[in-house]
């Protein structure tokens, strides 16, 4: 385990109050929640100790609760899903400056998703 900790963006810009796992194929996931400008470390067991060494894919989800029962992504929905994302972090020991950039790749956002069962 080594202590982690970075930035996440998209399109350059720090994406705020973004939840970040980075998902080793064997061991403990870490987790981090990205402030407002995007800073973040990781917590495997207790806080802060960071994360196994090698690299991982990771999952980043950027949401906010909107009226009519909707979520705002602030990010594209194929990084919010282990199966889908394409985000990977290498990590080879401790990190202040980990990096981990995100695309609209042309699209905008946010994208609104409804929240009712059968929708």
């Amino acid at each position: 385990m080594v202590k982690v900790s970075g930035t996440v963006t998209i399109d350059g810009e720090p994406l705020p109050n973004a939840m970040i796992q980075v998902c080793p194929t064997d061991g403990k996931a870490a987790f981090g929640n990205a402030d407002e400008q995007g800073r973040f470390s990781l917590t495997s067991m207790k806080p802060d100790d960071g994360c196994v060494t090698g690299t991982h894919k990771v999952v980043v989800v950027a949401v906010e609760e909107a009226p009519g029962n909707k979520q705002l992504n602030f990010a594209p929905l194929k990084y919010g899903q282990l199966s889908t994302t394409d985000l990977t972090l290498t990590i080879d020991g401790p990190m202040e400056d980990a990096k981990i950039e995100l695309t609209w790749d042309g699209q905008t956002g946010p994208i609104a998703v409804s929240m009712g069962s059968g929708e």
